[in-house]
């Protein structure tokens, strides 16, 4: 696999190209909000006290995480626009929703870091946890 700073060569500094990376981060924000949400409302509507717990978890941390990349992306490369509120339905099966939405992020961590380690290194924190919610929901629940 190339490495981001290879990856970030090969993309250019083209206009479309930086619409493209930062529709990427947008979409992030915007996955990571409604990740929150449907989470919040698996969480109400479980009957295990587990998954209650690591649902629980997950949503009250999510946003602290998304928003320091968000700032933190900010502060590199200015400010995102064109966020947009995401419709969803609470997924018959959250595992499979969570390892999805964390397949994403790690699919497309180098188009929102752009090679800069610190928000890498956030996104790494991020996928941490989701990895923990999916150990304590196939593990504990």
């Amino acid at each position: 696999m190339a490495s981001p700073k290879s990856i970030f060569k090969s993309v250019g500094p083209t206009v479309e190209k930086a619409d493209e990376l930062e529709s990427k981060m947008c979409e992030m924000v915007e996955k990571a909000f409604t990740t929150r949400n449907l989470l919040h409302f698996a969480h109400l509507s479980t009957k295990s006290y587990a998954a209650h717990k690591a649902l629980g978890e997950m949503y009250e941390e999510i946003i602290d995480k998304i928003d320091a990349i968000c700032e933190t992306y900010q502060g590199k490369f200015g400010l995102i626009t064109g966020l947009e509120q995401c419709e969803a339905k609470v997924p018959a099966d959250i595992v499979k929703y969570v390892e999805d939405e964390a397949a994403w992020i790690d699919d497309n961590r180098v188009f929102v870091s752009k090679g800069y380690k610190p928000i890498d290194n956030m996104i790494d924190d991020l996928l941490a946890l989701y990895q923990q919610t999916l150990y304590k929901l196939k593990n504990l629940s």
